[in-house]
């Protein structure tokens, strides 16, 4: 008898050093796809996304230098990467990517579920940025989440808890 996906613990830990080509195998298949019908060959597409990879984990640094990177482990093995940020004002989750086997399994909304409950404990929204054409956005409007701004790229979201309300 097979065990879904569903089924098996998700758990995550920090990252460390030797998880830097596991995080990069995340990020160019959560990439690949956008880059598959402009005709470049494998080698090109691996050269130009490992190249948009560093300059992203540069920019991360950069602009969350407090963040904390963790890996998402389906029974105990990696399956995906997620890099939040908490200030005073809100949660952050600025990346959140998966490996194509566990994609639609239930782990982006366990992780969301968790992230939102964290959120409502300190009374702060959380929120993320989505790229357009990402379908993870139906993800987040399932969660309750709501576009706050766009840009050219991408729609600002949020998710707040119902206020408390006073007798």
């Amino acid at each position: 008898m097979m065990t879904s996906i569903a089924a098996m613990p998700v758990t995550s830990r920090p990252v460390c050093s030797e998880d830097a080509s596991f995080l990069q195998a995340v990020y160019l298949s959560a990439r690949a796809e956008e880059f598959a019908g402009l005709g470049w060959s494998p080698m090109q597409q691996e050269a130009f996304l490992a190249m948009q990879y560093r300059a992203q984990q540069a920019a991360y640094r950069q602009q969350y230098p407090a963040a904390e990177r963790r890996i998402l482990l389906l029974d105990g093995q990696p399956v995906g990467q997620y890099l939040v940020d908490r200030t005073p004002e809100a949660i952050h989750l600025v990346d959140v990517a998966l490996l194509p086997h566990a994609r639609n399994a239930g782990i982006g909304g366990d992780l969301l579920r968790r992230l939102r409950g964290e959120a409502a404990r300190m009374e702060l929204p959380l929120r993320l940025a989505v790229a357009r054409e990402n379908r993870a956005r139906r993800l987040y409007e399932r969660q309750g989440f709501v576009i706050t701004g766009e840009t050219g790229t991408h729609f600002m979201m949020e998710w707040r808890s119902a206020p408390h309300r006073s007798l």
